[in-house]
């Protein structure tokens, strides 16, 4: 079901591409047929071929004649890329056809009886804990001087963003922990927010990185970025991330599209 969560993320990402593609298409007015390439020393000759019925002609198309070849390879490419994410779709949906329903954490949530029965927590994790995100935790304890905008859940954050982020995930419902000691190979991160998705249960990593105009703060990125890949944390699998400039803040429109996508 983990991998089934993402590969619905990736639908709907595929879906709004697809709807753009053939968007292009219809309105492109493109010309009759397709185009051909051929090689010509160091350059190229193009040619319109039109098949009607069984019948094929092929019109070179001389130097005036460039932007009806430039129409044609728009043409020839936006078909190529529709067909393509039409069978990526088709893959994915493939694929969940087979894949189980229903996972641990919706069978609990669907029967609490079996909250009665066993210890749901010892046996299966962070997952299937409702309690999860109100039980005591490790917090960062770097600078607590820089904990102070409070969030809708009664948290302090250090920043505006990650005050957005908390209170987008409280109004939807979102369990989350905020810089939660988690160890990372070798070495013990605090990541911005630990999530559950609201449906499966799914635990993800999402962290904000809100100076991404900052030399030195890039060089951190990119060293956290690798520890994370190295040690099994894969963006949009496990792991989410958000990001801003000082020029380019981050909007609630970003904010939402990630939890729609992943958390819901």
């Amino acid at each position: 079901m983990d991998i089934e969560d993402a590969m619905m993320a990736e639908k709907r990402v595929l879906l709004k591409k697809l709807n753009i593609y053939q968007d292009k298409f219809e309105r492109g007015n493109f010309p009759e047929g397709r185009i051909q390439i051929n090689k010509n020393g160091r350059g190229y000759k193009y040619y319109q071929v039109i098949q009607k019925d069984r019948k094929i002609t092929r019109k070179y198309l001389k130097k005036d004649k460039i932007e009806i070849a430039k129409s044609l390879a728009i043409k020839n490419l936006l078909q190529k890329q529709i067909s393509s994410t039409k069978m990526e779709i088709a893959a994915i949906d493939a694929y969940i056809k087979r894949h189980p329903r229903e996972t641990p954490a919706m069978t609990i949530k669907n029967q609490p009886a079996y909250r009665k029965l066993i210890d749901i927590p010892s046996y299966f994790g962070a997952e299937c804990d409702d309690n999860w995100d109100k039980a005591e935790y490790e917090k960062s304890n770097k600078n607590p001087e820089k904990l102070k905008i409070a969030t809708l859940k009664g948290d302090l954050v250090r920043s505006k963003a990650e005050a957005m982020i908390a209170d987008a995930l409280f109004r939807n419902g979102i369990q989350y922990r905020y810089e939660c000691r988690l160890k990372v190979g070798n070495e013990y991160f605090y990541p911005d927010f630990i999530v559950k998705n609201k449906r499966t249960g799914k635990i993800y990593i999402w962290e904000h990185y809100g100076m991404m105009d900052d030399k030195k703060y890039i060089s951190k990125y990119i060293y956290k970025s690798k520890a994370y890949v190295e040690n099994g944390y894969v963006m949009s699998l496990n792991m989410l991330a958000t990001f801003e400039t000082e020029k380019i803040p981050l909007d609630s429109v970003g904010i939402d599209r990630v939890i729609e996508n992943y958390l819901l």
